[in-house]
């Protein structure tokens, strides 16, 4: 199961700054990151109510820095940023997807920024020694969606996919 898996942009991007080994975020840079490709309309819609606030709290407290300081902050590791930096963004697979020998399912959302859906199609393709192999795109879903209220189209797909590959 591959869920909201990086790929090849099709336009590669240049990132030449230096990453430290983390950076600050605040809670809203979050909540404006999780909106991004969302339709306006949408928006209010996207999570159950109060579920974004309880994973944030959640979260939060986790990072000593931002609860010593009183501070909504919380360090978030570089590592993937530099790893599309290095790789797909510079147009360099990280994986040869012709070596994946399993059963795949290959899900991302409908509006996810981070993995959007030709990313997805694109890497299909590519599991040519994947028996079974499929491809879902799940309507009105992000990179999030696990937390968001289309998660139980994601849960069904997965369920129904593993319950296929179990008979054959």
């Amino acid at each position: 199961m591959l869920f909201g898996p990086q790929w090849i942009p099709r336009a590669p991007e240049s990132r030449s700054s230096t990453l430290g080994a983390y950076r600050i975020v605040r809670r809203e840079e979050v909540r404006e990151q999780r909106f991004a490709g969302v339709p306006e309309a949408q928006k209010l819609d996207l999570y159950p109510a109060g579920w974004f606030e309880a994973w944030a709290d959640a979260t939060w407290a986790t990072d000593p820095i931002g609860v010593r300081t009183g501070q909504p902050v919380m360090r978030v590791p570089n590592g993937a940023l530099a790893d599309t930096a290095e790789f797909w963004a510079a147009g360099k697979p990280y994986y040869d997807p012709a070596k994946v020998t399993a059963p795949t399912l290959v899900a991302t959302g409908e509006w996810d920024p981070f993995s959007p859906p030709y990313m997805a199609q694109s890497l299909l393709a590519l599991l040519v020694n994947a028996p079974g192999r499929r491809a879902v795109i799940v309507p009105e879903g992000t990179h999030e969606m696990y937390m968001e209220r289309s998660r139980n189209a994601l849960f069904q797909a997965i369920q129904t996919f593993l319950e296929e590959q179990a008979k054959s």
